[in-house]
This record gives structure tokens, sequence and C-alpha cells, in this order.
């Protein structure tokens, strides 16, 4: 198994945000976490929140391991129910920053003092303090202030999502060693795990410096943009039990060799079949040579596959693709390498990028060409198409969102917005003889 951990955010990520102690997670995620500690892989939190606002979850997911609290700033053992590592805040640092708070209209303004939350720095006894938060605050006002706070030095300022309705963020201080992403890496030197075999999965700004680091990141379906942009696979929201998900298909099943047979994502030497306008095959290039400028015309195909409701499964491309990324696309594209047939790659291709066996039809072909930006695509390309009652896996390096959707509905939304679609599939929908044949 390639991951050995899992390192997942708790507002927005397993529950709801809200200022009020985090809720029992649902009953499928307790299921699911259980069966993913059994197998071996660590499961564990890293959050904004202080030790007792996040009990519930602890004890309901039956954590034994490690557990990054208050935005960085702890690392607390569950299972030896003691604290491994903490970083407070200087006196000098609590001052700058109430400083500039006490200019600012009348605030929500709290302070961790070890499992106490203080609402007034006269009640310091212990001058422990692991973070100051601002809770209750409007976007906009929140991104004011941490635009103030950030520049104190020495201390480290995040915003975090705290509210979905109405739409409600906080503030976060702490000391400027402690990050989710400073706290992670001694988690994972603690743990004795490399980095790259940790999978992080968040929603909020708070999220970005520990999701940065890991070897797979996992954005949630409601994440922020910026949580978006870095990730190689995007969930379903915390509505729809989204990390429950997560765990389903890429620990307890995907990571199996059977399912994917390939991690790697584009390879800019392998070699592709270069051909003539017809598709007939006149040489061999690389990859990178077939895609750059105005490129080499090659084979490819794209693939259909219908499930036992006779939807199309609809696949939006990952955004580390070189070429249409975020784009929606066929169920399974790629190129036919040399001395393979257009059925013999599409089935390939359907095991490596949706974990799924597939008998594939061959319905015909075109030719193409459409540029983007410093490269284009020059394809002649075969479309089949396929049945499958199975569940389909997707690989997180070529999909990050999958869609079902019946053929009327894809043609109505490609006429409303083709903007979202990549340019082969708008071809393919446009040619009668082939959508006849889908």
């Amino acid at each position: 198994m390639r991951y050995k951990a899992v390192i997942a955010d708790v507002d927005g990520t397993l529950v709801p945000p809200s200022e009020l102690p985090a809720p029992r997670p649902s009953s499928r995620l307790i299921e699911v976490v259980e069966k993913v500690i059994k197998k071996g892989v660590v499961f564990s939190l890293a959050t904004a929140r202080s030790l007792g606002w996040v009990k519930e979850v602890i004890e309901a997911l039956k954590l034994n391991s490690l557990v990054i609290l208050d935005n960085g700033a702890r690392i607390y053992d569950c299972g030896n129910k003691c604290y491994l590592w903490e970083s407070f805040l200087d006196r000098e640092d609590v001052e700058r920053v109430f400083s500039v708070l006490k200019n600012e209209k009348p605030l929500r303004i709290f302070l961790a003092e070890g499992e106490k939350r203080l609402d007034d720095p006269a009640k310091i006894t212990k001058w422990e303090i692991g973070k100051i938060f601002i809770l209750g605050l409007s976007p906009k006002t929140a991104e004011v202030l941490y635009q103030k706070l950030k520049i104190i030095p020495k201390v480290n300022v995040t915003k975090t999502i705290s509210g979905a309705d109405p739409p409600q963020e906080s503030i976060h201080v702490t000391s400027y060693q402690a990050t989710k992403q400073a706290a992670l890496q001694k988690l994972a030197g603690l743990l004795k795990i490399k980095t790259s075999k940790i999978i992080g999965i968040g929603d909020s700004y708070n999220d970005y410096s520990f999701i940065k680091i890991c070897g797979l990141k996992v954005a949630m379906g409601n994440a922020t943009s910026d949580i978006k942009a870095i990730a190689d696979y995007i969930a379903p929201s915390y509505q729809e039990d989204g990390v429950a998900e997560v765990l389903e298909k890429l620990i307890l099943k995907n990571m199996r060799k059977n399912h994917f047979n390939s991690l790697i994502g584009e390879q800019k030497k392998q070699l592709l079949v270069v051909t003539d306008k017809r598709g007939q095959p006149i040489g061999q290039a690389t990859r990178e040579e077939c895609h750059r400028g105005n490129g080499k015309t090659h084979l490819a195909f794209m693939a259909f596959v219908i499930d036992k409701e006779g939807k199309i499964i609809l696949t939006r491309r990952s955004k580390k693709k070189s070429l249409w990324g975020g784009f929606w696309d066929a169920s399974v594209v790629s190129h036919i390498l040399p001395n393979e047939t257009p059925e013999i790659a599409a089935g390939r291709r359907g095991k490596e990028e949706l974990g799924i066996e597939v008998e594939f039809k061959n319905i015909g072909s075109f030719y193409y060409f459409a540029k983007f930006l410093a490269g284009s695509e020059n394809e002649y390309c075969f479309v089949l198409v396929g049945n499958s009652v199975k569940r389909y896996h997707p690989n997180p390096v070529e999909i990050d969102a999958i869609r079902r959707i019946t053929l009327e509905e894809l043609k109505n939304e490609v006429g409303r917005t083709p903007d979202i679609f990549t340019p082969w599939l708008k071809t393919c929908l446009s040619n009668n003889d082939l959508v006849r044949s889908l």
C-alpha cells in the first residue's frame, strides 16, 4: 500500500463548520475509519480546534494516533492522553496582537491557555497561550483583519471557515513555529513516516500549508479555490461524506495494484503513433513532441462508459493535466500506443483511470486540431463505447470529479456552457453518426 497515513481537517471536512463543539461524525465515516486503521493506515486530524472542542470526534473514531490541534500549536497523543509537542506565543506577541485588536470594533476574541478558553488577557495565569482566535466574522471583515494582523512579526495568522449559512470566518494567531505544516512535519517524524506517504484532506485557507507537503492532496468539494488549485483529487463535499468516499476509494479499494496500474500521470517521453490526417501511421514521436506548439498528428481515443441506468460516466480532467486541465470530458480519454488497437488502448486506460474492466466497441473516428496556450491537440481520434455495472474508482492523478449524465442532458449542457468541455468531446457530439451510436 502506497500511503501510510491520512491527515484530515475537521470543520468543513469531517463535519459541518461551526463554532460549537464538533459533533459526532457520520456512522459511515466511523465504520470506514475503523477499517482503514485495521489495514495499518494511520488516521489523524489537523484542526484549529482545541482538544475539548474536538473530543467527540476523537472518541467516535476511536483514535489512538497523534493529532494536530490549535492550528498547529500542539500535537496530542490520543492513546497516552498527553501532549508531545507545544508551541506558545511569547507574551510580547500576545500584547502586539491585542494592540491591533483594541482599535477594531467589538470582536469576539478568545485565548487558548491549556484546556481553558479565556475571553480576556487579564485572565491569563500561565502565559502558555497556544493561540488567539476571533470568531463570528463576515468574510469581508475577516480579510481586512487578516491583512492587519499578518504584518506582526514572529506570529502566524490564518483564516478558517467557521460557518456556512450565513458564511462566517475566523482568525487564528499562533507562534511563527506553529502551523499545520510545521506540526505535520513533526508528527511525520514522530511516526517515522515520510510526508510523501501521507494523504492530506482539507477545505479551508489554513489547510493549505499542510496539504501542499502531502504525497496526495485532497480537496473537499466545498473547499476554497486555493485548496482546489493544489489538489490532486477533489472529493465530494462534507455533506456527501466525502472523506468516507476518499478512504473507500483510495485506501480500502483503489490503492491495490489491480485497481490502478498507474498513478504516475503524464509521461513526456512515451512514444505515440504519428499519422496523417486520415489516421494512417507514418512514424512515432514522443508525447512531448506531439503536443508542443502545433504538434504532430497522432492516434488517440475517447471512450464512453454507460452505466446500468443508461447514463454516461462523465469525468473532469485533473488540473495537473498540461492540456485542458479542469475541463469535463468523456469517461476515458488517452492515446493509442504502438501495436495497440483502439479497443485494447481503451481497455487498458479503463483500468488505469477508472479502475474497471470494460469491453469497448469502436463506433467511429475523426480528425481535429485545437490549440491550448503553448501546446495543442492534433489527433486522429477513435470513439468507443462500453457498458459497465461495476463501481468505478477514479485515479486521482487523472480525474478530479465524476458525474453521471444522460446523452440528452449532456448535449443540452454543452450547448449552454460549451467552455467547460474539451474540444474533442464537443467535436464528437456535433457528429450525428457518432451520437446515434452512443
